[in-house]
């Protein structure tokens, strides 16, 4: 009987490039998943991610200075949302068959983009259907609200936006 190590399986562990957005913060730095990027940012049971070789930069109303750590532990519920411009992660991502433009209102950005339709949702009620706390936004436009010392991304082919920070949405 042969027994195999984790050296010849592989890590499960990935890193992707990412930014992430909560009340007071701009992160930018490696997200540490557990396989598929895309899959790990609505895993059940999970309150803290990592972000490695993190660049955080304060939104200007905290007279916070731009720091970096080593690691950064943010918790997940106040993220309001998060940034994938890695190759590898979009490359990761399945664009659903069905999908429709809207503009979500969070609290410090406006975005607008394409959203999944599940099943049989309906704009009033397509958040209903979605499993899980971050919903994809694809081909994504985003309008800040306050200003961060670093520069800040406009657009994106996918980031994830909280549903549950969503304050309001219009169909696009």
């Amino acid at each position: 009987m042969s027994i195999m190590s984790n050296e010849s399986v592989g890590s499960p562990v990935q890193e992707h490039p990412v930014y992430i957005a909560n009340d007071l913060q701009w992160i930018g730095g490696d997200l540490e998943t557990l396989g598929n990027p895309n899959n790990y940012v609505n895993q059940e049971g999970q309150e803290i991610i990592t972000v490695n070789d993190a660049e955080i930069a304060p939104w200007t109303f905290t007279g916070l200075p731009t720091s970096q750590s080593p690691k950064a532990m943010i918790r997940r519920s106040n993220i309001q949302f998060m940034v994938f411009y890695g190759e590898e992660a979009l490359e990761q991502f399945r664009e659903p068959p069905r999908t429709t433009s809207v503009i979500l209102n969070l609290p410090l950005v406006i975005v607008r983009g394409n959203v999944p339709l599940m099943s049989e949702a309906k704009i009033e009620n397509f958040l209903d259907f979605w499993k899980g706390d971050f919903i994809p936004v694809s081909e994504a436009s985003l309008y800040y609200l306050a200003e961060a010392p670093v520069k800040l991304i406009n657009t994106s082919e996918l980031l994830y936006v909280n549903t549950r920070l969503i304050q309001s949405y219009v169909q696009a």
